[in-house]
C-alpha cells in the first residue's frame, strides 16, 4: 500500500479538499487518538514499530493519502462505511473499527464516518479517543451532531463521572426530551435519589410515549426502593395492559411477583402449609428409615402403601437488627398410611434461628430439638446444631456450605447416636438465575452407643440440574445422588462382622407456583440399596428396589 503523508503537501491537500478551521481542529483530534493508540503500544528491542506495521498494529484513522488503501470501487468509503455498521449490529467491534477506519482514510472530511470511529472506540472502551472525536463533531456542528452528547454521557458514566454525565445530557435534553428524561432518571436511580429519579421517568413517559412502558416500568422499581409497594404495584399492573412483547410481559409480571414476595418475607411471622400424597412400592420396616434417623437402617417389607403427609411450619422473627435476625419456629410433622398404620409418624420439632445476611455472603446458625412418635409410642428425640454459610460469586456461582451436629436419643432398645455431616455445594446458576447445575460431596459420621462400639462412616455424591419449563414460573429438576456407608457392625447380623452398603437413587421433579402463595410439586424417585451381607437363609436383606411418587400442594400465607 503507497502511503504518502500530509507534511510534504500539506498546503496543496487542504486547498484541494478545502477543510475549514473547525475540520482542521477535527484533523487534529483523530491525530491524537492515532497518537494515544501508539503510545499504547509495547517499545521493541529489534526495531521501532511503524504505525503502518500491519504485523503489530492496525491502521489508525490518520488524515493521509491512500491512493490503493481501498478497493476502486470503495472510492468514497461508502462500502467500508457499510460494513462498519453491519458489524457494529453484530457486535463484532473489532471489525466494525476496522472497517470504519478505512472509510475515514478515504474520505476524511465525513463526518458521520468520524461518528461511526467515535462509536466504534466507545464499543472497545477506549474512552479517551471516543470523547474527543464526539467533542470534535459537536464543535464542527453542534446541530447535526447533538446526538453526540448522548454518547459523552455514556463514556462519563463509565467512568462512574455521574455529575457530568448528567451534564451532558443536559445538553441533549432539546434533541429528545424523552430519553433525556429516561436516561436522567437512570442516573438518579444508580444514586439512590429515588424521588428524582420517579419523577424523571414520569416526565419521560409524557414525552415520548413510545417509552412509556420502560418509563412506568422504571418509575415503579423506583417507588419500590422507596418502599412504596402498592403505588408500584399499581403502575406495574398498568403497565400490563400496554402493548407489550411477550418478554416485557413476563419480566412485569415478574417483577410484580417478586413485589408481593418480599412483602411476605418483611413481616415479621411466617406460616406455610403442606399437604402431600405418596404412594410407596415397597414401605421399610421402620418408618424412621423414611427420615434417615435409624442409625443402622434396616430392610423393607416387600409391601405397597399409600400415605398422606402433613406440615405446618410457623416462624417469628423477634429480632432484626442491621443484616441480623433471631428467628422462633415450630414445625409439626405428620404421616398416615392406609394399610400399614403401625408406620404412622408424628414429629414436633421447635427451633431458634440466626441468621446474618450481607451480600455476597449469608450465614445462619439453627438450634432444633425434634421428637417423634411412631404409631402413637414415643422412639427418638434428636437435638441438632445446624451451621451454615454460603457466597455467591459475581460470575453466578454460589458455594454452599453446611454441617450438622446431633445427638440422638432413643427411647426404645436402639444405642445413642451421635451425628455428625459436612457438606459442600457448588452451584452455577444460568442467565436470568433461572436454571442452574449443582453438586454436592458429604461426609458423614455416627458414634453409636456409649463408648461408639458400632461407628457408621457414610459418602455422598449428588448432582443435580434445574431448568425453566414453557409454563411461567414452572421448573423442572433432576438429580442423582449415591451413597456409601460403612457400618463397624450390624448387631441384627453379627457382633463382628462389618456391613456396606451403596445407595443409589435419582429424583424427578416438576414443580410450580399455581397462584401467589399456592405451589405444586410432583416427585418421583426411584431407590436402589445393595450390601455386602449374606444372611443364614443365604440372601442379602438391605437388597432392595422401591419407588416413590409424591404430589404435595404448599402454601405460605
Amino acid at each position: 500500500m503507497k502511503i504518502v503523508t500530509l507534511r510534504p503537501s500539506y498546503k496543496r491537500f487542504f486547498m484541494k479538499i478545502r477543510l475549514t478551521k473547525r475540520s482542521c481542529f477535527l484533523i487534529c483530534v483523530l491525530l491524537f487518538c492515532c497518537v494515544t493508540d501508539l503510545q499504547a503500544l509495547p517499545p521493541s528491542s529489534d526495531a521501532p514499530v511503524s504505525m503502518f506495521d500491519s504485523n503489530s498494529v492496525s491502521l489508525q484513522p490518520l488524515i493521509v493519502l491512500a491512493s490503493s488503501s481501498a478497493e476502486p470501487a470503495d472510492e468514497d468509503g461508502s462500502m467500508a462505511y457499510a460494513n462498519a455498521q453491519n458489524a457494529i449490529r453484530n457486535n463484532d467491534y473489532p471489525n466494525a473499527l476496522a472497517y470504519i477506519q478505512q472509510a475515514v482514510a478515504v474520505n476524511p472530511g465525513n463526518l458521520d464516518y468520524q461518528y461511526l470511529l467515535g462509536i466504534s472506540y466507545f464499543k472497545l472502551s477506549k474512552l479517551d479517543e471516543a470523547q474527543a472525536i464526539f467533542f470534535a463533531l459537536i464543535y464542527e456542528d453542534s446541530i447535526a451532531f447533538q446526538k453526540a452528547f448522548f454518547d459523552l454521557s455514556s463514556a462519563y458514566l463509565q467512568r462512574n463521572d455521574e455529575q457530568n454525565a448528567l451534564k451532558m445530557l443536559e445538553q441533549a435534553y432539546t434533541l429528545d426530551p424523552g430519553r433525556t428524561e429516561l436516561e436522567m432518571g437512570n442516573i438518579y436511580l444508580k444514586q439512590k435519589q429515588f424521588g428524582k429519579a420517579s419523577e424523571c421517568f414520569e416526565r419521560a413517559a409524557l414525552k415520548k410515549p413510545e417509552l412509556r412502558a420502560d418509563a412506568v416500568t422504571l418509575q415503579a422499581v423506583a417507588l419500590l426502593q422507596s418502599n412504596q409497594r402498592s403505588e408500584a404495584t399499581r403502575l406495574l399492573l398498568h403497565v400490563l395492559e400496554m402493548d407489550l412483547t411477550p418478554d416485557k410481559t413476563v419480566a412485569v409480571q415478574q417483577l410484580i411477583n417478586s413485589i408481593n414476595e418480599s412483602e411476605k418475607s418483611d413481616k415479621p411471622w411466617q406460616l406455610t402449609a403442606t399437604l402431600g400424597f405418596q404412594y410407596d412400592d415397597n414401605v421399610f420396616l421402620d418408618p424412621l428409615d423414611n427420615l434417615g434417623l435409624k442409625p443402622i437402617p434396616g430392610g423393607v417389607r416387600n409391601k405397597e402403601d399409600g400415605l398422606s403427609i402433613f406440615s405446618l411450619t410457623g416462624r417469628y422473627r423477634f429480632l432484626k437488627k442491621d443484616y441480623w435476625s433471631f428467628w422462633g419456629a415450630y414445625n409439626h410433622y405428620q404421616t398416615n398410611y392406609i394399610n400399614n398404620t403401625d408406620l404412622n409418624i408424628v414429629g414436633s420439632r421447635p427451633s431458634l434461628q440466626f441468621q446474618w445476611d450481607k451480600l455476597p455472603f449469608h450465614a445462619g446458625l439453627e438450634y432444633a430439638y425434634s421428637h417423634y412418635w411412631v404409631d402413637g409410642e414415643s422412639r427418638v428425640g434428636v437435638h441438632s446444631l445446624l451451621p451454615r454459610f454460603l457466597m455467591e460469586h459475581p460470575d453466578n456461582w454460589q458455594t454452599n456450605f453446611s454441617g450438622a451436629v446431633e445427638w440422638k436419643i432413643y427411647e426404645d432398645h436402639s444405642p445413642s447416636d451421635k451425628h455428625y455431616r459436612l457438606a459442600l455445594m457448588e452451584m452455577k446458576m444460568f442467565p436470568e438465575r433461572k436454571s442452574h447445575f449443582r453438586m454436592q460431596y458429604a461426609a458423614d459420621f455416627d458414634e453409636i452407643g456409649a463408648e461408639g462400639s458400632a461407628n457408621v462412616t457414610g459418602h455422598e455424591i449428588l448432582a443435580g440440574i434445574q431448568y425453566p419449563l414453557w409454563i411461567e414460573n414452572w421448573f423442572m429438576d433432576i438429580s442423582g445422588r449415591y451413597n456409601w456407608k460403612f457400618f463397624q457392625y450390624d448387631p441384627q447380623i453379627s457382633m463382628s462382622g462389618s456391613r456396606t452398603d451403596e445407595q443409589k437413587s435419582a429424583i424427578f421433579m416438576i414443580f410450580g407456583q399455581l397462584r401467589s402463595g399456592l405451589y405444586l410439586n410432583l416427585m418421583a424417585q426411584p431407590i436402589w440399596n445393595d450390601s455386602n451381607i449374606i444372611n443364614q437363609l443365604k440372601y442379602d436383606p438391605y437388597e432392595f428396589k422401591k419407588a416413590l411418587v409424591s404430589c404435595y400442594l404448599t402454601y405460605t400465607f
